[in-house]
Formats: structure tokens, C-alpha cells, sequence
């Protein structure tokens, strides 16, 4: 008798258990990945802004060192939307940028963020964009772009460790 009861109970909190432990593991994974988000597009914005120091024919010169400093895949697109310069050559023949969400943000606001799913890499990816600036002139934007894939892996690194404390 004393078996039965402690067996319903013992069931009783391993339940209770599980769904806190998954609850919890939900919250947090997407504490996360907000978080994680967030420095990215921080980061991405400091080094765009450090860019918008040089002219669009700069930048466009020096892609490759700013993809090597920043980490990210670096287009620069001239004031109606063509691509000048490009990181992943195979971009180039895109045709225009000027209406990707992220420069039509820029456009609008002075900057501008999006997270999609890029065809090009086959990765999700977080863009960001600024407008490069001459005077009051906007000259060309510049847009980072780094796969999100660093947070995915932490998040599973997490929910990981989470399952092995279980």
C-alpha cells in the first residue's frame, strides 16, 4: 500500500518536474537568444557607424579588411539601390538592394535591422544597415550581415545542459 502511494507521488513530481524543467528551458532559450540578438545588432551598428567615416568609394575599396574586422559579410550599395561592393562576390549579380527591409529602414529611419532567412548562404541571418553620408547627402548605405548561427548554438548548448542537470 505504502508502495503504490509513494510510486503516484514520486510519478506525481517527476511530471511536475519535467514540464518546470521544460517551461523553464523555454523561457530561458529565448531570454537568450533575444539577448544574443541584441548584441549582435549592437555590434554590427558600431562597426556600420565607424564605416559611415569614409566615403562610399572607401568603403567599397576596403570590404574585405571591414568583413575580416567585423565578422560579417559587408555589401555597400550606391544611393539607388545597386550593389558596388561585396564580400561574397556571388552577391554582386543580385541586382538591387533597395528593397530589402533592411535599407528601406535605413531609408526612413537612419538605420535599419532585419533577421532573415538569406538564399545566398542558406543561413539565417541578422542584417543591418546604414546610410552613408556626405554632408547631408546620402551617398550609399553600407550592411553588415552576420549568420545567426553562433545563437542557435548556444541555445542548444544550453538546453543541453539543462537536459543533463535533469
Amino acid at each position: 500500500m505504502h508502495g503504490k502511494l509513494f510510486v503516484k507521488i514520486f510519478g506525481t513530481y517527476l511530471v511536475i518536474a519535467v514540464i518546470a524543467i521544460g517551461i523553464v528551458g523555454l523561457l530561458a532559450g529565448n531570454q537568450i537568444r533575444e539577448k544574443l540578438d541584441q548584441q549582435i545588432e549592437a555590434e554590427l551598428f558600431a562597426y556600420a557607424r565607424i564605416a559611415d567615416l569614409l566615403t562610399v568609394k572607401e568603403v567599397a575599396q576596403r570590404v574585405d579588411q571591414i568583413s575580416k574586422i567585423t565578422r560579417a559579410r559587408v555589401t555597400v550599395i550606391d544611393r539607388d539601390g545597386t550593389v558596388i561592393a561585396e564580400t561574397d562576390q556571388d552577391a554582386l549579380a543580385l541586382g538591387s538592394h533597395f528593397d530589402r527591409p533592411e535599407i528601406r529602414e535605413a531609408r526612413v529611419r537612419g538605420k535599419g535591422t532585419a533577421t532573415r532567412y538569406s538564399q545566398s548562404v542558406g543561413e539565417e541571418m541578422m542584417y543591418v544597415a546604414l546610410p552613408l553620408r556626405k554632408g547631408d547627402q546620402i551617398t550609399g548605405y553600407i550592411r553588415l550581415a552576420r549568420p545567426l548561427v553562433e545563437v542557435r548554438r548556444s541555445i542548444e548548448e544550453f538546453t543541453g545542459i539543462l537536459l543533463r542537470s535533469f
